[in-house]
């Protein structure tokens, strides 16, 4: 299990680092068309009084409020009770659930380059893109619901979908 574990830690430290390299030049890209486009308008939008809650709300805000909520309740919360689960609901001792659990890094890894590769050859457009991944996510709980009883490892894969695609709801912003 020693070994899972490092073997597991170095294609996360590998794929973190080419995944953090594509954030920092979609973020250098995103920073030109920003100057760019202050370049093209005069207005000062610092001189307005606008409050921030109806902004939200006029904007439609809200909803990605509202999604990167559910994202960091899916993601952390969901990989933090994975042992819990595990262990009481299948009878598993600590180490079994331990074990089971650590391959959720590896499988998150993927759901982020999911992501990032559904965005770029087929959705274009981060928002929506996101909301695929939620989609995803939504089912495989449900999965885990209708069929998750029938064996530990069929509850972890539909976990393991899920917390991997609120990873790629992350690669996204």
């Amino acid at each position: 299990s020693g070994f899972i574990l490092l073997s597991s830690s170095v294609i996360w430290f590998i794929g973190i680092a080419s995944i953090k390299d594509y954030i920092s030049k979609i973020g250098l890209f995103k920073q030109e068309n920003e100057k760019k486009l202050n370049l093209k308008t005069k207005t000062n939008y610092l001189d307005k009084n606008i409050k921030f809650i109806p902004l939200i709300f006029k904007t439609g805000l809200i909803f990605t409020v509202i999604g990167i909520l559910f994202n960091g309740i899916l993601k952390v919360g969901v990989t933090m009770w994975v042992p819990t689960y595990v262990s009481e609901f299948f009878k598993k001792d600590s180490s079994t659930a331990s074990a089971l659990t650590s391959i959720l890094p590896v499988v998150n890894l993927g759901g982020a380059y999911f992501a990032l590769w559904l965005n770029k050859n087929h959705v274009k457009n981060e928002m929506a893109t996101s909301a695929i991944m939620f989609m995803i996510s939504g089912f495989a709980f449900i999965c885990l619901i209708l069929f998750g009883h029938l064996s530990v490892i069929t509850a972890v894969l539909f976990i393991a979908i899920s917390t991997s695609s609120m990873l790629g709801v992350n690669s996204m912003f």
